[in-house]
């Protein structure tokens, strides 16, 4: 959608409130005057926020969208409910970097604070960066190609401990990284774990922007952390009903306890209905998502997690994958954010309509994106589990270059 393009639409607002709740719900909807394609296209929201509002459904009417329902293009937890609860409201979904469980996701956004402040050790961007250049340079390689985007995460063998005793220049001075500070960017990436080493929920993979991460550093050198705005608005407002709560008080104990509240309280009204999808399989919707592989909201394990899960109860890949298909795109940050270093999909949306409409399942996803440099790669995403392989000849920025595989190595 070009800048400043003018909208010929009908702009529709309904406001209702529930009878016995102090609520107030605005229904907000562009209708095209002219050139309607046929189609109903609902904007969900990010985080908590209920909607987007007119800025977010504007692209959709510039397009011949009524933007009301039907189709839905959502980033975050607004697609967590609506497969499972609504499998007759929508014909295709495609859900970008969606928050499943979102009881459980909310502590990965508090978590890579946990360590920090128990090991009293705070570390600024430009050091977690730091870290994330040293994973970059042991593991780009694995993939087959050095393009500054790491495909093969689960076969990295970084250690953060392998930079300890290095000095490099960061925020204006020169830091020699410690052990300690190793350890917790480990702690930090393992993910929500009790002390006894159990997993609860997964952590950020590396190289992405810690931009939830709260730290500043003062004049005198000394670093200093605070809560983000998920972690101060979840743990106060949702789950201890006290404003007061200073989220920077809590240590590992509180936050397993405070996960375990978490799904209690909040798993049947914003957890994921496993087993209700199957009512929207059978009424012939077609689920869509990709999600960036370096994100730095909602880690990507959720949505791989999800997946695997469904497939578990709805008869293996090939057959949830006549519904249901999960793009990965290495190196890429939350819903195409700015904090981009690998393909991001040109236009999920269409592949999603001809899918619909067409009976066109997506092979692949195209995708782009320009590196360091400024040279411009395409790839194509290939449909979870499968990963896009180089073939080891051709120009390697060329997404012709590159096969769906098993995996980044061997001769499948």
């Amino acid at each position: 959608m070009k800048k400043n393009a003018t909208l010929h639409v009908c702009d529709v607002n309904v406001t209702y409130s529930h009878i016995g709740v102090d609520d107030t719900v605005i229904v907000h909807a562009y209708l095209p005057f002219e050139n309607w394609n046929g189609r109903f296209q609902a904007v969900g929201g990010g985080g908590f926020y209920a909607s987007f509002g007119p800025p977010a459904v504007g692209p959709a009417a510039f397009y011949g969208y009524a933007a009301a329902s039907s189709y839905t293009p959502d980033v975050a937890d607004r697609f967590a409910a609506k497969p499972g609860r609504y499998p007759h409201e929508f014909d295709g979904i495609l859900a970008n970097a969606p928050g499943i469980y979102w009881n459980s996701v909310m502590f990965s956004f508090i978590w890579p604070m946990v360590p920090m402040i128990e090991a009293k050790t705070f570390l600024t961007q430009c050091q977690l960066e730091a870290f994330d250049k040293g994973f970059i340079s042991e593991c780009d390689k694995l993939d087959g190609v050095i393009d500054g985007v790491v495909s093969d995460i689960n076969h990295c063998p970084f250690d953060p401990s392998s930079m300890v005793g290095l000095t490099l220049p960061c925020d204006g001075r020169e830091w020699t990284i410690t052990q300690k500070e190793a350890d917790v960017v480990r702690k930090i990436h393992r993910g929500v774990v009790t002390k006894t080493g159990r997993k609860l929920w997964f952590g950020y993979e590396y190289r992405t922007t810690f931009s939830i991460v709260n730290t500043t550093m003062l004049p005198d050198g000394t670093i200093i952390g605070g809560p983000n705005s998920i972690s101060s608005t979840w743990i106060p407002f949702f789950l201890q009903g006290n404003t007061s709560v200073n989220v920077m008080d809590l240590n590992v104990d509180d936050i397993v306890e405070l996960f375990a509240q978490s799904g209690i309280q909040w798993g049947g009204s914003m957890g994921t209905d496993i087993a209700g999808i199957s009512a929207f399989r059978d009424a012939g919707g077609k689920l869509l998502t990709w999600h960036g592989m370096a994100d730095e909201n909602v880690p990507p394990n959720g949505t791989v997690l999800y997946r695997t899960q469904v497939e578990d109860i709805l008869g293996g890949n090939k057959l949830v994958n006549e519904w249901y298909r999960v793009f990965l795109a290495p190196g890429v940050g939350h819903c195409s954010s700015r904090n981009d270093y690998g393909p991001v999909p040109v236009d999920s949306f269409a592949a999603l309509v001809d899918w619909v409409e067409k009976g066109v399942a997506p092979e692949t996803l195209p995708a782009t994106y320009k590196d360091a440099d400024g040279t411009e790669w395409s790839k194509n995403l290939c449909p979870f589990p499968k990963v896009s392989r180089y073939d080891g000849k051709g120009d390697p920025t060329l997404a012709s270059s590159y096969s769906c595989a098993d995996s980044y190595v061997g001769g499948d």
